[in-house]
C-alpha cells in the first residue's frame, strides 16, 4: 500500500470520527487493493481471450479492430469490496507489421479509486514466412489515485487525506516481447515501468514486477473442430511470493463459431475457471469465476468476471 494510506490507517479514530465501515475499508485496502497489473489474480481473460491485457507486444496482432469490455466483482459479501472495469481496443494496421492498442482500467475499492490509461504500439516481425513472428510492444500512459472524501464519514479536511489526494498523476507504462507461431507462444513482459525504473515510487506491495509465459496449442483435424492449449505462466509480485499459473483452454466448434472452457490453477492456492462463446468470428462472450486465495477463503467468497469482445 502507498505510505500515506498506511499513515491514515494508523491515525487515531477519535480525531477524524471515522466510522467502523471506513476502518474496515482501509484494512481491506491494505490486504487486497492493487493496480491494473498488480493483482495477485489478474483479469481471467488475460490468460487466453485478451492477452494484450498482460503484454503490449500482442496489440493488433490480427488485422482489423477488436474491442474488449471486462467487469469484475470481488468479495461481493464484504461491504466496500473491490470492483474493476477494463476497456481495451486493438487495431492491426494494414501493413500487417504494426499494431495499436489502448487500455483503460478502473479499480474501485471502498473509498479508494485508481484509474490507469495507456496507449500501446507493437511491431510484429515475421521470421519464417507467415507462420512465425517476433513481437515487440510498449505502452505509455498515466496513473491516478484518490480517496473519495464525499463518502467519508469523518473530517473531509483531514491533512493525510488531502496530502494523498493532492498527489500528481504520474506517467506509467509496460514493455513486452513475445514469439508466436501456429502452435507455440512465448511471452515476457515488465509491467508498471514507473516503479521498475524509479526506486522512489516502489512504495506499493502486491505490485507486478515481471511476467513470463509459454503455451502450446494442440490442434486437431479441421473436421473435428477442436483444439487444446496448455499454458504455464510465472509472475513476480513485489512484497509477495512469486506466483506460478498452470492451466489450459479447450475450444470446440466449426464455421467460425466456437465454445470454449478454461481452467487455471494459481500457486497462491486459488483457481480461475470459465466458459465462453465465439459467434461468427465477431462476438465473444466470457464468464469466469476465481476462487479466493487460501488465506482469505474462510472470510469471503471469490471473484466473478464477465467479458465481452467485438471484432470488426
Amino acid at each position: 500500500m502507498p505510505k500515506n494510506i498506511k499513515k491514515m490507517k494508523k491515525q487515531h479514530i477519535g480525531t477524524t470520527s471515522i466510522n467502523l465501515f471506513s476502518v474496515i475499508t482501509i484494512v481491506l485496502l491494505a490486504i487486497g487493493t492493487t493496480t491494473a497489473k498488480a493483482q495477485l489474480n489478474p483479469l481471467g481473460a488475460s490468460y487466453f481471450q485478451d492477452q494484450y491485457l498482460n503484454n503490449p507486444s500482442l496489440a493488433g496482432r490480427q488485422q482489423g479492430f477488436k474491442l474488449g469490455l471486462h467487469y469484475r466483482n470481488q468479495w461481493s459479501s464484504v461491504p466496500g469490496a473491490p470492483v474493476n472495469y477494463s476497456i481495451s481496443g486493438q487495431f492491426g494496421m494494414p501493413d500487417e507489421h504494426s499494431g495499436l492498442g489502448i487500455n483503460a482500467y478502473v479499480d474501485r475499492s471502498g473509498l479508494l479509486s485508481r484509474t490507469r490509461v495507456v496507449g500501446s504500439y507493437a511491431y510484429h516481425l515475421p521470421l519464417n514466412g507467415e507462420d512465425s513472428y517476433l513481437h515487440f510492444g510498449l505502452s505509455l500512459g498515466f496513473m491516478n489515485q484518490h480517496v473519495s472524501q464525499g463518502e467519508l464519514n469523518g473530517n473531509p479536511g483531514d491533512a493525510v487525506l488531502t496530502e494523498f489526494n493532492n498527489q500528481p498523476t504520474y506517467v506509467d507504462g509496460d514493455f513486452g516481447v513475445s514469439y508466436t507461431s501456429n502452435q507455440l507462444t512465448l511471452q515476457a513482459a515488465i509491467p508498471n515501468l514507473n516503479s521498475f525504473l524509479n526506486r522512489e515510487t516502489r512504495n506499493t506491495v502486491d505490485q507486478g514486477t515481471y511476467f513470463a509465459s509459454a503455451s502450446y496449442r494442440i490442434m486437431a483435424d479441421d473436421d473435428m473442430g477442436y483444439n487444446v492449449e496448455p499454458k504455464v505462466a510465472y509472475r513476480g509480485i513485489r512484497g509477495h511470493k512469486d506466483i506460478i499459473d498452470a492451466g489450459l483452454e479447450f475450444s470446440l466448434g466449426v464455421n467460425a463459431s466456437k465454445i470454449n472452457t478454461m481452467v487455471v490453477y494459481h500457486s497462491s492456492k486459488s483457481v480461475t475457471a470459465g466458459i465462453g462463446m465465439l459467434m461468427k468470428s465477431k462476438l465473444e462472450i466470457q464468464a469466469l469465476y476465481n476462487t479466493q486465495t487460501a488465506s482469505l477463503s474462510s472470510y469471503t467468497n471469490g471473484t466473478f468476471e464477465l467479458g465481452l469482445g467485438v471484432r470488426f
